[in-house]
Order: C-alpha cells, then structure tokens, then sequence
C-alpha cells in the first residue's frame, strides 16, 4: 500500500479600511455625547443632640464641571429643620452641608441636597439625621444660664437677652412688671 501526500496552500488575503475625516459624503453622522446628570457624594445616617450644629463634607460632579452646578436643599421635616437652618459651603467639587435644628427640636429628617447644571440635569443625595433630645434639670439650666459673673457673656434665652450686673438693683426690673 502507498500512501500519498497532498499539500494544500491557502492563500490569505488581508484587508484594510482607511476612515476620511471629513466633507461629507458619509451617509451618517457621529453620535453626540450625551449629557449626565451631576452627582453627589452619598451620606452616612448622623445623630446629633438638640441645639447643635452638624456638618458633613460632600463631593459633587458633573461632565460640565463642579463649578458650574446649581445646588439647593430641602428638609422632609421643617419643624425639625427648616430650610433656613441649612447652610452650604464650599467650592468646585469639595462642599459642605451645615445644618442647626430648630430650638428645641428633635426627631428624624431627611436633608436632600439637589445640583442641576446648564441643561437642567439633576443629581441629589440625603443626609439622614436623628435630632437626640437631651434632659436636662431645671436647676442644672438655670444655673448654667443665670449664675454668672459680671465679666461673663449675657445669656440669652427664647430671644431675650440677660446680662449680669450684681451692683444694680434694676437688672431685672424690666421683666418683672
């Protein structure tokens, strides 16, 4: 028996596509960006006491650039935080969300900073906070506000304004009435 061998040769052919770029004659045209909307940076839950201040730092960005974003607040519970007790700092991509609760306040809230840019793209985030109440006795506070020295800062409370003076008789005369 003989055996035989065949060789076989395969021709390759390669190809190759040149692009022009441009005057036309294509008969589509390319895909143009699209627009995103900005981001903020998420928040973790925060609890403070009542009549404090809390702050948190945030990030915000947007294909147009962090400067050129528009940011706003809003509260789910103005009783607890109204929208004046919301202050924003910063600037470009680096921010910072302050908020005091009002007097007294306490409870959850919600705090959603919104940024939109130029074409009215919005990208927002909560900040969950716990207002804490805080117990304190009568007579812890009334010494805490009311017993000072006269070199000390006058106190205030509910919008009045007490300033310690012991050499005058009439530094209370005008509520008592």
């Amino acid at each position: 028996m003989k055996l035989s061998t065949k060789m076989v040769t395969l021709a390759v052919t390669a190809f190759a596509v040149t692009a022009c770029g441009g005057g036309g004659g294509g008969s589509g045209s390319a895909p143009m960006p699209q627009n995103v909307a900005p981001t903020v940076s998420a928040f973790a839950s925060q609890n403070l006491d009542q009549d404090t201040l809390a702050s948190a730092a945030f990030t915000v960005s947007d294909d147009g650039g962090a400067d050129a974003l528009t940011l706003s607040v809003s509260s789910s519970d103005t009783s607890i935080v109204s929208v004046d007790g919301i202050t924003l700092t910063g600037s470009g991509a680096n921010r910072t969300v302050s908020v005091l609760p009002a007097e007294d306040a306490t409870g959850r809230v919600n705090i959603r900073i919104n940024a939109k840019d130029a074409q009215g793209n919005v990208g927002s985030s909560i900040l969950p906070l716990t207002v804490n109440a805080v117990t304190q006795s009568i007579a812890s506070y009334t010494s805490a506000t009311f017993v000072k020295d006269e070199s000390d800062t006058p106190a205030q409370v509910s919008g009045f304004t007490f300033v310690q003076d012991a050499d005058d008789d009439n530094t209370f005369a005008s509520l008592v009435q």
